[in-house]
């Protein structure tokens, strides 16, 4: 990243959110930030793929998050994800699709649609 060590330079590069860390409100490590989801309409970030889950990435799982539910940690380099009353067990039980599989379009809209439903009415 650019500038201080944990301290982006503004405006962001998608680059460089690219494998951020992600905590949960604990501050315990979740996984990170595998891609991201834009509105082409908007220009805005709409999701942020997750990883997180398995071993060594086997078994690991994409989770599409409302860009809404992240909020950045300028001193850790991080993001936290905002998940409200849901306990941190109940987050692999979050709409996601499988590494291994395609990603198929209609795929798509059915997961981030399930995800914003997941995670209603939070912000970062």
């Amino acid at each position: 990243m650019s500038g201080h060590e944990h301290e982006p330079a503004l405006p962001l590069s998608a680059r460089d959110l690219l494998d951020v860390k992600v905590v949960d409100v604990a501050g315990e490590p979740l996984g990170h930030v595998e891609d991201l989801s834009i509105d082409l309409a908007t220009g805005k970030v709409e999701y942020a793929i997750l990883a997180f889950g398995g071993l060594l990435g086997v078994g690991e799982k994409l989770f599409p998050v409302p860009w809404r539910n992240l909020h950045w940690l300028p001193g850790e380099g991080a993001l936290r994800l905002q998940h409200g009353q849901r306990k941190r067990e109940e987050l692999h039980g979050a709409p996601s699709v499988h590494r291994k599989r395609p990603w198929h379009p209609s795929v798509l809209r059915d997961v981030f649609k399930q995800s914003t439903s997941y995670y209603p009415g939070l912000h970062g």
